[in-house]
């Protein structure tokens, strides 16, 4: 069985979304350590062979094209919101990421950016790049 892969999301522009969203972190600790939480998560489903809950949950109704990478750190509720890539090869694309509190998340519209960004990709106006998780120089 292949191994999942993940994916960033890169805009027309060409800038990493998700590694904006990481940088957005002013403090170095904080964003070392959610770059180690989801490393973690990645391997979740290489060892496990599923996106598993609680740590990913497909969302339900007019979110259904995407999942949730979930984690808690210091009481705040993290996502990142990404979409199978091709399923057949275990592609997740990471396509944006907040947190969420009381059922609300922010920054207010990240669904709808999160399915516009899988739409981008689709059509050819945004591309997906080897997460920058996963390289050593962040």
């Amino acid at each position: 069985m292949p191994a999942w892969t993940f994916w960033d999301y890169v805009d027309a522009q060409g800038r990493n979304q998700i590694k904006d969203w990481l940088d957005s972190f002013r403090n170095k600790k904080t964003r070392t350590q959610i770059r180690s939480k989801l490393v973690s998560l990645f391997q979740l489903p290489n060892a496990e062979g599923a996106l598993k809950y609680p740590r990913y949950e497909k969302l339900l109704g007019q979110h259904s094209d995407l999942i949730a990478i979930r984690w808690e750190r210091n009481k705040i509720q993290y996502r990142v919101f990404a979409c199978y890539g091709n399923e057949a090869r275990k592609e997740v694309w990471l396509l944006a990421g907040g947190t969420e509190q009381n059922n609300h998340y922010r920054p207010p519209g990240i669904l709808a950016t999160a399915l516009e960004r899988r739409s981008d990709i689709l059509t050819g106006k945004g591309r997906v790049t080897e997460t920058c998780l996963l390289q050593s120089n962040n």
